[in-house]
């Protein structure tokens, strides 16, 4: 069953557009808590953050509108034989003007000769061991939609929860948003991220929470 996400108001705001700047998602403790933020390419401050805005372009190369930006990195807390994971929240989603809702469309990261496509509900990553790499640029490309297809233009969001592995020991970071704009206009595309950033994807808990609650009442609707 795919999920539509409007409702959570987590305040979680930055300068829109920041990613598309050159901004990299950034995994990171903060007062011992697993905590997502945005890490400056130029200086390399850190803000919380919870939404990342792009741009998806056509790439010849990927035959796509495809990006690989924004990179994601951590910090000095891992080691080299740690391996990071990600794992896609809900299905693709596309802006209507008002919230994010299921898209026709689904979206295929890669990352060298790993990748997967997004599917209804969760969809399970691959993992990357983190060796002498100081962060991974994954490559997100909108799946089987051709360079002339005017339906696709939109902004659209993929939910995110990134996982490391440090030997039997596993972390989850806080679940957030890539906000990725496929030719839609400045205004529509930071409504968008606004929105974003105001209502981010519930955590992998709550999202179990809010499928289990959505069972019961079919059941009981049922019943009755």
């Amino acid at each position: 069953m795919k999920n539509t996400l409007s409702t959570l108001v987590v305040s979680a705001v930055i300068v829109a557009q920041a990613s598309a700047h050159g901004d990299t998602i950034h995994l990171y403790y903060s007062g011992g808590v697993p905590s997502v933020g945005s890490m400056s390419d130029i200086d390399g401050s850190v803000t919380p953050q919870r939404a990342f805005l792009t741009n998806w372009n056509w790439i010849v190369s990927q035959n796509a509108f495809s990006t690989s930006d924004p990179g994601w990195n951590w910090d000095g807390a891992f080691l080299e034989t740690d391996s990071l994971k990600f794992r896609v929240l809900t299905s693709l989603q596309k802006w209507n003007g008002v919230e994010f809702v299921d898209s026709e469309f689904n979206a295929r990261i890669r990352l060298g000769t790993d990748s997967v496509t997004t599917v209804d509900g969760v969809t399970e990553g691959f993992s990357s061991v983190i060796g002498a790499n100081d962060h991974f640029h994954y490559r997100y490309n909108l799946d089987g939609v051709a360079q002339s297809d005017s339906a696709a233009i939109g902004v659209y969001r993929l939910n995110f929860e990134g996982i490391r592995t440090s030997g039997t020991s596993t972390i989850n970071y806080p679940a957030f948003g890539l906000v990725l704009n496929r030719g839609a206009d400045p205004i529509t595309a930071n409504a968008a991220f606004a929105f974003a950033n105001a209502n981010p994807v519930p955590e992998p808990a709550s999202l179990t929470a809010l499928a289990l609650g959505g069972a019961a009442l079919l059941r009981k609707k049922r019943n009755s």
